[in-house]
């Protein structure tokens, strides 16, 4: 995961941007953390915290990705997830989810169809989570693949990203460095001929994702 990240901010430094991105956290913190989420993080979103705790969004950083908001600290995704965790007590309460509508999926059988889960990890987002939701999904479809990267694309609504953050993170670089994807004058990352996006970021990495996948 350090080459990876190392690699992204090569790369938005030759743009003149910065990841801003704090330094990591300890094992201790870590294991404190999936103690209170009663989860476990997977191997590269480990390695990554360990690595970095979050970006500064105070320093006004280019996002990691377009879509995915900001890289979240340790104590707001535990944070973020006691929220979400709550949220999906309160709608199992109030809605009365029958088995047949839990079982229903979205984006191809990969994804679960419910908006808040206590098996989703968020670790990016809009500084106050109110858009560009990420999360490392643990509760997958049955055609998703535990760990796998999801993002939120509208009120209710979630894309698969990659089998996990990794992947997801290798792809979204070899976008950059193959210049599909551009930095914009306003500061936004951007597919290339085009001034902003006119779709969901996500869109365009599933896309992406099932060229290649057919090549």
């Amino acid at each position: 995961m350090k080459a990876l990240w190392g690699r992204l901010e090569a790369w938005a430094q030759k743009q003149g941007q910065s990841l801003r991105l704090r330094s990591g956290v300890t094992e201790k913190k870590i294991a404190a953390a999936e103690k209170k989420m009663r989860l476990r993080f997977p191997a590269d979103v480990k390695s990554t915290l360990l690595l970095f705790d979050g970006q500064d969004t105070e320093l006004h950083p280019l996002m990691w990705c377009p879509g995915c908001g900001f890289l979240s600290s340790l104590d707001e995704i535990v944070e973020q997830h006691a929220q979400s965790a709550d949220d999906a007590d309160s709608d199992a309460a109030a809605d009365d989810i029958t088995d047949d509508l839990a079982a229903k999926t979205q984006d191809g059988g990969r994804i679960r169809n419910v908006i808040f889960s206590p098996k989703r990890i968020p670790i990016s987002g809009a500084p106050y989570f109110d858009g560009d939701i990420t999360y490392i999904d643990l509760d997958p479809g049955p055609r998703g693949t535990s760990g796998q990267l999801i993002a939120l694309t509208s009120e209710c609504d979630f894309l698969a990203l990659g089998s996990s953050l990794s992947e997801h993170l290798s792809a979204y670089l070899d976008a950059l460095e193959k210049g599909e994807l551009v930095l914009a004058s306003d500061g936004d990352v951007v597919p290339k001929g085009q001034p902003y996006w006119k779709e969901h970021p996500g869109e365009w990495f599933a896309r992406r994702a099932a060229k290649h996948a057919a090549k």
